[in-house]
This record gives C-alpha cells, sequence and structure tokens, in this order.
C-alpha cells in the first residue's frame, strides 16, 4: 500500500470518527451560505426604511437581551427534557418567522412588527448557538480542537465569498425581498444534515441553584469572553459604518466578501499551528495587529481603502478567533462543558451591549462615530493584559 493509499484511509477513518461533528458543521456551512446574502444587510434595510441608527442599535439590543433570556429559560429547560438536537432543530421556523415580519414591516410599515421579529431573532438565535456550540465541543477532539475550529471558521468564509457579491446586485437591482426568499430556502437546506444525528446521542444537565458560584469559579475565562465578544461585535459595527461612509446599497456586499476572502485563505494554517504550539501566542499577535488595523480604520475615507483594511483585519481576525476559541474551549473540554456553553452566553451579551452603548453614545453625528473604534481598541488592550498578567500566574 502506498503513502497515498494509506493517508487517504486516514483521512476517512477521521472523517467517520467525527460523522456527527461533520454532520454539525455541514448544516452550520449552508446556513451560513444562506444568510451571508442577507446579515450585513438588515442593519441597512432598516436604515433604508425610516429607522435611525439609535433605533437599529436598540433592535439589535434587544434581539440579544430577549435571546439570552430565552437561553436560560426557555432553551436550556428544553434541552434537560427533549435533547440537544430536538431544540437545535427548533431554530429554523423562528428564523424564517423572523425574515417574514421583517419583510412585512418593510410593505405595511406597522413598526411594532419590527419589535416582535427583533424577538424571534433572539430566541432563533440562541436557540440556534447554545445546542451548535454544545454539540461542537461534544464531537471535537481536544488534540485537533485548531484545526476543527479552522474548519468551522474557513469552509463558511470560503462559500460566502459569493453570497455578499450577489446580494450586493440583487438589493440594488430588485429589492430586499427575493434576498430574504433565497435565505429562507438555503436555511431549509441546511436542516438536512441534522436528521442523521440521532436525538438521543446528547443531552444537558444544568443546575440554576449556584449559577453564581460556577461563574465566579471561571471568572478569568467569562471576563475573556466578554472582551472577545465585544472585538466580534465592533467588526459588526464596521459594515454599518462603510454603509453610512459610503452611501450605497453594494458598500456592505463588498465589505463581508472582503473579509470572507481574508479569512478563507489564512484560518486553516492558523488552525495546524494552533494544534502543534500554544494557542496564546497567536491570541497576542493578532490582537497587537488588531490594535493596529483599529487605528489605521480612523483614517479610513475611501471605498477602496475600506475594502483593503477589511480584508487585512480579517486575517487578523481569522488568527484571533481561532487561537483564542482553541485556548477557551480545550480549557473546558471535559469539564462541566455544558454549563460553560450556556453560562457564556451572559460575558457574550453584555460585550455585545458594550458595543451598542458606545454606538448610541457617539451615534449623534458622523464626526463622532468614528470614536466607537476606540471600544475594540481598549477591549483588545484589556484581553490581552488579561491574558498576560494569566500567563504570568501560570509560570
Amino acid at each position: 500500500m502506498t503513502l497515498e493509499h494509506i493517508a487517504f484511509v486516514r483521512r476517512f477513518r477521521e472523517f467517520l470518527d467525527k460523522k456527527d461533528l461533520n454532520r454539525v458543521l455541514t448544516a452550520h456551512i449552508v446556513r451560513s451560505v444562506a444568510l451571508s446574502m442577507i446579515s450585513v444587510y438588515v442593519p441597512v434595510l432598516l436604515l433604508e426604511n425610516g429607522q435611525t441608527l439609535s433605533q437599529v442599535i436598540l433592535f439589535f439590543s434587544l434581539v440579544h437581551v430577549s435571546g439570552l433570556l430565552c437561553a436560560f429559560f426557555i432553551i436550556v429547560p428544553l434541552m434537560q427534557q427533549l435533547g440537544v438536537v430536538r431544540v437545535f432543530k427548533l431554530y429554523y421556523p423562528f428564523e424564517i418567522g423572523f425574515f417574514i415580519l421583517l419583510n412585512v414591516f418593510v410593505v405595511t410599515g406597522e413598526v411594532y412588527l419590527m419589535w416582535i421579529a427583533a424577538l424571534m431573532a433572539g430566541i432563533g438565535s440562541f436557540a440556534y448557538w447554545v445546542p451548535h456550540n454544545i454539540l461542537f465541543l461534544r464531537n471535537s477532539k481536544k488534540d485537533s480542537m485548531g484545526n476543527d475550529l479552522a474548519t468551522f471558521f474557513a469552509l463558511p468564509k470560503i462559500f460566502n465569498i459569493a453570497g455578499p457579491l450577489i446580494a450586493a446586485v440583487v438589493a440594488v437591482s430588485f429589492g430586499f425581498i427575493p434576498m430574504f426568499i433565497i435565505a429562507s430556502l438555503g436555511l431549509l437546506l441546511s436542516y438536512i444534515p441534522l436528521r442523521g444525528i440521532k436525538d438521543d446521542i446528547v443531552a444537558v444537565r444544568f443546575n440554576f441553584s449556584n449559577v453564581f458560584v460556577k461563574l465566579w469559579r471561571r471568572r478569568r475565562l467569562f471576563i475573556m469572553e466578554m472582551f472577545d465578544n465585544i472585538v466580534e461585535e465592533s467588526e459588526w459595527f464596521w459594515g454599518i459604518f462603510a454603509f453610512i461612509m459610503i452611501g450605497s446599497l453594494e458598500a456592505p456586499g463588498y465589505v463581508a466578501a472582503a473579509g470572507a476572502i481574508g479569512s478563507a485563505l489564512f484560518a486553516k494554517f492558523i488552525g495546524q499551528k494552533v494544534d502543534k504550539t500554544h494557542a496564546s501566542k497567536y491570541v497576542i499577535f493578532a490582537s497587537i495587529g488588531l490594535i493596529g488595523l483599529w487605528g489605521v480604520r480612523f483614517f479610513v475615507e475611501s471605498a477602496l481603502m475600506a475594502y483593503v483594511v477589511t480584508a487585512c483585519a480579517s486575517f487578523m481576525m481569522a488568527m484571533f478567533l481561532i487561537s483564542y476559541f482553541a485556548l477557551i474551549l480545550k480549557d473546558v473540554k471535559g469539564d462541566d462543558e455544558e454549563e460553560f456553553i450556556v453560562l457564556r452566553e451572559i460575558p457574550t451579551v453584555v460585550g455585545r451591549l458594550v458595543v451598542f452603548a458606545g454606538i448610541l453614545y457617539f451615534a449623534g453625528s458622523a464626526d463622532s462615530q468614528r470614536f466607537v473604534f476606540f471600544v475594540p481598541i481598549l477591549a483588545i488592550v484589556g484581553l490581552l493584559t488579561f491574558l498576560l498578567l494569566e500567563r504570568r500566574r501560570a509560570l
């Protein structure tokens, strides 16, 4: 048997060993492709239909706060009774319902529909991410966590390159409704791989009686989670800022495509490196790079420069996210990991609300909106300082 045959057999066995993880990843990839057409355009749709930037931020704040409350009081009890997989599948009707309500709001102008849509989006989002993260962590291995995370980040990005570009054309030529129809069909396709996962292979155990004790026990990880989500959510605002600055419907699509190209090319390489060495050093390097790039964004004035900076930042974000999550998830693997996945939603939402508060504070004028960029810079400095202090204590 040749070396090529041996390598093929080994890869095939690895694929079979992770068949449930591959189903989860396949569903996630198809979903990401479907949402890549519209995710950057939801805030634009609201802005184009009479909502102010402050109202858009309040809309997304409601999405995350309602989702967090739903995660604790609805999703977790349902996972305890039905299992993780069945709850994972409940995401789909909520997401499609969100699409429908948002478009009915556009047609009718009834603002209350927009807020109901936000509630549905919050429930759907957390019904997806909490079970998804549990399934991912359960079915991934500690020694290949970086590679698995790279696959998780890279494959959707590769397929997502075309989505925002197509959406940029469709939004200008046909409006927003065709994009939502296509996205809904894509979501239905993403459900198919999940049918192969048995409902009884995972179950979650969670006890609310000592939540604060558990939060305090993992306070180091949860503080880092808050900083991380400030950094991630700030990238989301960059797409809105590009639309406001450049002033065209194509801008968010081009910005998203630029980000997808950069991170897709780089993610797999970083995943392999993270598995072979200490993830923390890549977190540190990426953090320094992101600080520099956020500094450059203060001086972006043209569309071309916005796209170039976005592509460069996506390289750093790929390194940051893969190495950061490998560092965190390896730490919790096999140690009440389901509890961590649920509890991490608290600092996750807190981090997002910090970004939203910064946007609301500086959203008064175009001249002050760039000051929002200080929020991720300070968060990265905080995360970097915290990580360096923890490394010193470990020596």
